[in-house]
């Protein structure tokens, strides 16, 4: 399988685990989208709309944690296409915060195929309400779900690469996380310009713009040395 990546470059996908992986994941989600997991007409070709689409940007997370380890925030989860992708391609400290119950459910169920469990032990998948990201404990070692009453923290040690996939505009994204976040990778749609010249008036911040793969339309923002300006605007 070709996976082309955000920056243009690809790779031929041989590893037959990793395969084997993404075709169960890509299966749960036609199975179950009864909950609204991806839209009814991308689901003869979940590959080509979503995990595909969700794999480009793995160069860049990559290039980050060469430089430093991060906890990765996949920011309104959904179906977990982001984070569940990119968990079965390795990538490891990922947390999926989603606040719509019955997509919490699936998640659940998702982590309890042997298959998947076993790829993601070293995977915090905790589910959280959104508002409440600034108090999910991150795990190296074992699957954890966190109920929304936790007043445990992300740990200090480590910044934070939010990642979202169709979610909100970039300014209440950045408001709604209520974290220090370090990185961020936003798949956006063609109008980004505007949301980046909102984004700008309450935050400070250095991007780099890419072109969305697969069958996906609009464009891939890299975000990085995010601050808050004094009077950033609440979500």
């Amino acid at each position: 399988m070709r996976i082309r990546f955000c920056n243009g470059d690809f790779i031929e996908l041989e590893d037959t685990a990793k395969l084997e992986k993404l075709d169960e994941y890509a299966k749960l989600l036609v199975q179950w989208n009864g909950l609204s997991l991806i839209a009814k007409s991308t689901e003869s070709d979940v590959y080509g709309w979503h995990i595909l689409d969700a794999l480009s940007i793995l160069p860049i997370i990559e290039e980050i944690l060469e430089f430093e380890p991060c906890n990765i925030v996949d920011f309104g989860a959904g179906g977990g296409v982001l984070g569940v992708s990119l968990a079965r391609m390795g990538v490891e400290n990922i947390t999926l915060v989603e606040r719509c119950t019955s997509k919490v459910s699936f998640l659940q169920d998702v982590l309890k195929f042997p298959s998947v469990d076993f790829d993601c032990r070293k995977v915090s998948q905790q589910l959280r309400d959104v508002s409440h990201i600034n108090s999910v404990e991150q795990s190296d070692n074992k699957l954890e779900l966190t109920s929304a009453e936790s007043s445990n923290s992300f740990s200090k040690k480590k910044p934070i690469i939010l990642i979202a996939r169709g979610v909100s505009t970039i300014t209440n994204i950045l408001n709604a996380a209520n974290v220090d976040i370090k990185y961020a990778i936003l798949l956006k749609a063609y109008d980004i310009e505007a949301e980046i010249k909102e984004a700008k008036r309450y935050w400070s911040f250095d991007y780099k713009l890419y072109k969305r793969r697969a069958k996906a339309y609009g464009r891939v923002i890299f975000m990085f040395d995010i601050e808050p300006k004094n009077f950033a605007k609440k979500a």
